[in-house]
């Protein structure tokens, strides 16, 4: 048992913050469904972002569709560094 503790500590030391200058995933919350729109403005931006969609049955008028819905509706996903995201929600994208 000593040596799993040993090596849980170790494991968790290891684990780091990032800093300012540092890339890593954010979670950031949309307004108004607006995260496709989000995800295509930081792609145009060179910013890498991720929103997870799923397929969705639509039924109108008889005829059936299927439409792609983000699966996490108000959020996207974005690797930057935090003073990236700040300036993009500053400058370029008032509504994450």
């Amino acid at each position: 048992m000593v040596g799993n503790e040993q090596t849980q500590k170790s494991d968790s030391e290891n684990q780091k913050v990032p800093t300012l200058d540092q890339s890593a995933w954010y979670v950031l919350r949309v307004t108004y469904q607006r995260e496709m729109q989000a995800h295509l403005k930081l792609m145009d931006m060179g910013i890498e972002s991720y929103v997870p969609t799923q397929r969705k049955k639509v039924v109108r008028g008889g005829r059936i569709s299927y439409r792609t819905v983000s699966a996490l509706h108000n959020y996207i996903f974005v690797r930057a560094t935090l003073g990236q995201i700040k300036h993009i929600k500053e400058l370029y994208i008032p509504y994450l």
